[in-house]
């Protein structure tokens, strides 16, 4: 079964598994495809993060191949007076973290994969040759950034042809990307960082006095790693470690929240919702104050997934009362170190019981609004999730500190949280979300949903979601359903409610106890799920 963010990806990788490829084979197909079809969210420009269940072992394994910081990024970058008003961590060259997604699809394919190199990135080549048809969303993302692409009029005649907005159904042709691809498929990955494709991007980031370099896409390197591990109600869910905060502040939300008796409670009942919600202030008071890059500056990854340091956080949950804002603070991790949007997701398992759940991102819509010359590659905005401008809210209104300060060769502080699920060895699930920050509280309702409340996977996703990150001090209530009638409760519980239009897109797959495979997108957005 494949799940992701687009039809096309989708039937690329099912077809993919149909013809004898594995998990591995599979998500990097589907990949390759969705940097072709949806470039406001994923591509060869950006980066990600994925874990990886092999059946023969029961074991999971974690990449990262998320953007670093170029060679010459310092903390005081975007602090310039005469960078005021520009934006210049999130649109234009200075926004540009060095390009992981290829690297990581690349050493994903050497390491597990079965099929050659050229085969894998062959149905994205022939899609950005072919072209694809505008659809809603598509459309959507490209009327929102249309005053970005008129800065920049590369990437405006690729995605407003005419100087236009495309109509629905429009054929849209990227063959620069697609020549792109041929020299990947010709020449490997390292032509990416290497050769022509690189001396392209350089070149481009020079032209628009950006500090991305030759030598930094030369020196970029991937870091296999072992997922953060917790367990729920029996279940053991590894997610996504640094320089993603979100597989630790999931686990962490989970250890708080098993202290209550969820599954006793209405799935929209306020009291429920409300103890929801002083957990995920909590634990996104914890990611301000101590997330980085693990590799870089000391993370109390031990401490923030300890037991004990979740039962010191539940108690501080009124289940009665919404905590006052002022005294919602970092906690204190370091004391239990002894104990042992925007964005795309993709799901795979194979025949074998293998599976990828990989996350891929250029950060905001479109990313930094720029397209490398002759390469059709979007790029990444990436330097935005550092804490440009420590102190103060980045475009998805997170406050972070110092400890995700700019820094040369680090990668910035991420949300993403790709996500297994298995129960006695046995794969159970599969799934991720985009949707920044509330990327972790989006993976965590769907768990609670499926594993407290037994909803099926379509109803997992499809439930209406809340959304708390300490930062602004509002809990966001998704509209439509119910909430009209929630709010008000939650109001009078001491909340500053917020009732907003739908976020995130997350994709799941869940395995019944039977073995049987149950694949679904969420409606939010474009995806499909299938299998055979």
């Amino acid at each position: 079964m494949v799940v992701s963010a687009h039809p096309a990806a989708t039937r690329a990788a099912l077809e993919t598994l149909r013809r004898g490829g594995n998990a591995t084979d599979a998500a990097v197909v589907a990949a390759f495809v969705l940097g072709v079809v949806e470039p406001y969210s994923s591509g060869l420009g950006g980066g990600g993060f994925g874990l990886f269940y092999d059946a023969r072992t029961q074991r999971v394994t974690s990449l990262d191949f998320r953007e670093r910081a170029p060679g010459k990024a310092h903390a005081k970058m975007f602090l310039n007076p005469a960078l005021r008003g520009k934006k210049p961590s999130r649109i234009g060259a200075l926004a540009v973290g060095t390009p992981g997604m290829v690297a990581g699809m690349a050493a994903l394919a050497k390491r597990s994969g079965s099929w050659p190199w050229r085969r894998l990135l062959e149905p994205a080549r022939r899609l950005a040759q072919g072209g694809f048809r505008v659809f809603p969303l598509y459309r959507r993302a490209v009327t929102w950034e249309q005053a970005v692409f008129r800065r920049f009029p590369h990437a405006m005649g690729i995605f407003l042809p005419g100087g236009r907005i495309p109509a629905p159904g429009t054929l849209i042709k990227q063959p620069d990307l697609a020549r792109t691809l041929a020299r990947l498929q010709r020449y490997g990955a390292g032509e990416f960082y290497r050769g022509e494709t690189a001396r392209l991007i350089a070149a481009e980031m020079k032209r628009q006095r950006g500090i991305l370099s030759l030598e930094d896409l030369r020196a970029y390197r991937v870091r296999w790693g072992v997922p953060v591990r917790g367990r729920y109600r029996g279940y053991d869910v590894y997610s996504m470690g640094s320089p993603s905060s979100g597989g630790v502040h999931l686990i962490q939300l989970l250890h708080v929240l098993e202290g209550f008796r969820l599954a006793g409670s209405a799935l929209r009942a306020s009291k429920r919702l409300h103890l929801l919600a002083e957990a995920m202030r909590l634990a996104f008071a914890d990611r301000a104050y101590y997330q980085g890059d693990a590799a870089v500056v000391r993370v109390p990854i031990r401490g923030l997934l300890s037991r004990g340091y979740a039962a010191r956080l539940r108690r501080k949950i009124s289940p009665l009362r919404a905590t006052p804002t002022g005294h919602v603070k970092p906690g204190s991790p370091a004391a239990f170190e002894g104990d042992g949007k925007h964005t795309s997701h993709l799901g795979v398992v194979d025949r074998h019981g293998n599976a990828a759940s990989v996350t891929l991102s250029i950060n905001t819509w479109f990313g930094a609004g720029l397209v490398a010359r002759g390469t059709g590659v979007v790029l990444n905005n990436e330097m935005d999730d550092f804490a440009a401008q420590p102190g103060k809210p980045n475009a998805f209104g997170l406050v972070q500190s110092g400890q995700n300060a700019v820094a040369p060769g680090k990668a910035p502080l991420s949300s993403m949280s790709p996500t297994v699920v298995l129960q006695g060895g046995r794969l159970r699930a599969v799934l991720g979300a985009a949707g920044g920050p509330t990327i972790i509280t989006s993976v965590l309702q769907i768990l609670l949903g499926l594993l407290d409340h037994r909803l099926d996977a379509r109803r997992a996703l499809a439930q209406s979601r809340i959304h708390h990150q300490w930062r602004p001090a509002t809990l966001f209530l998704e509209r439509g359903g119910d909430s009209a009638a929630v709010a008000p409760k939650l109001r009078a519980l001491g909340h500053r409610v917020i009732i907003r239009k739908s976020w995130g897109n997350a994709n799941l797959i869940w395995i019944d106890e039977a073995g049987r495979l149950t694949g679904a997108a969420d409606p939010r957005g474009a995806g499909v799920a299938r299998g055979y």
